[in-house]
């Protein structure tokens, strides 16, 4: 009975402390007030998955549909928004279990879930032709894609894309590590210090003083919306079958633009030169100095070598674009 009751003080001790020291989630209406203004939207697809989007850009020119890394959201793209809008029609968007999208019944927040969903909202916007790329999980998303639904894509950017055939692989973070782990792994939907976050960009990115306190903020925040914690455990646990269809690569008929940060610690370079020797035609810059996220380290320069490439595929003949009214920003 002694023994007991000092177990039972001790699991009272620790369900304290995991009360005091957790880390609560985020409200979703202030993130969505904070991060889903306008031109943000929320679109419900046929399967009833309520994805957070941004339609931005030239509507009349050539569509680009551009997805984030794993951990990130659709604000990663903004820069190239801001550098490519004025000719190109961006649209962006929060993948399953990430940013203001959170959470997707029936999804288990792999590449294959992601490609589906993307299928989805390509077809619920009325694409029949544009350009994919991404970065990170969202390069191998956007691959996978490619192979599956070629007929639509016109082009393929990859930025220190995952999904390879990780030639030299690279230590991961600590959340990254901790996401892997059975058991442990849970304890990241209960403590996610800010700390950890911000270690994470810098360990991801070259560019000094690129982790701002607005960009720790941002990725802190929107990992704790509701449910997102809890897909990322779900995604690191889940198979990885993309080395399935490295040799489709070597048959793919796509254009292809490679860009990659020299100094990636999460994706080393040598997976960005297998890309390009496996890919028929593929186009590469590499940027000296630049971590995994060149896109938003180097936007002016990897922006501009993105509108060569583009500017460089056949013209489509097709009629301006007619972008669709959805619900506002804070709506559902």
């Amino acid at each position: 009975m002694r023994f007991l009751g000092l177990l039972l003080v001790l699991v009272a001790i620790l369900a304290a402390g995991i009360w005091m020291f957790r880390t609560p989630d985020s409200d979703i209406a202030e993130l969505e007030a904070k991060y889903g203004g306008p031109p943000s939207q929320f679109i419900t697809l046929p399967l009833g998955e309520r994805v957070h989007i941004r339609d931005q850009g030239n509507p009349a020119g050539r569509t680009l549909v551009l997805l984030h890394g794993s951990s990130a959201s659709l604000h990663t793209w903004e820069p190239w928004v801001a550098l490519l809008g004025d000719e190109f029609r961006i649209i962006t968007l929060d993948l399953p279990g990430h940013g203001l999208t959170g959470p997707v019944p029936g999804c288990d927040y792999s590449v294959e879930c992601a490609v589906r969903l993307v299928d989805d909202l390509v077809e619920y916007l009325g694409l029949d032709h544009f350009v994919i790329g991404g970065n990170s999980f969202g390069g191998n998303v956007s691959w996978r894609y490619a192979l599956a639904h070629g007929t639509k894509v016109d082009g393929l950017i990859l930025s220190d894309a995952g999904g390879g055939p990780n030639l030299n692989p690279a230590p991961l973070t600590l959340a990254f590590r901790l996401a892997g782990i059975p058991v442990v792994n849970h304890l990241l939907e209960l403590f996610t210090p800010r700390s950890m976050v911000k270690q994470g960009i810098e360990d991801a990115t070259s560019v000094e003083g690129f982790a701002t306190e607005e960009k720790i903020d941002r990725y802190w925040l929107l990992s704790r919306r509701p449910g997102n914690r809890t897909a990322m455990r779900m995604r690191f646990t889940v198979p990885e079958y993309s080395g399935l269809y490295h040799d489709q690569l070597a048959e793919l008929d796509i254009p292809t633009l490679i860009i990659w940060g020299r100094e990636d610690g999460f994706v080393d370079l040598a997976d960005g030169e297998w890309f390009g020797r496996t890919i028929p035609g593929a186009i590469m810059s590499i940027y000296d100095g630049v971590g995994h996220l060149p896109m938003a380290e180097v936007p002016e320069l990897s922006a501009a070598d993105t509108r060569t490439f583009l500017q460089g595929l056949p013209t489509l003949a097709t009629e301006p674009a007619t972008i669709q009214e959805v619900a506002p920003a804070n709506a559902g």
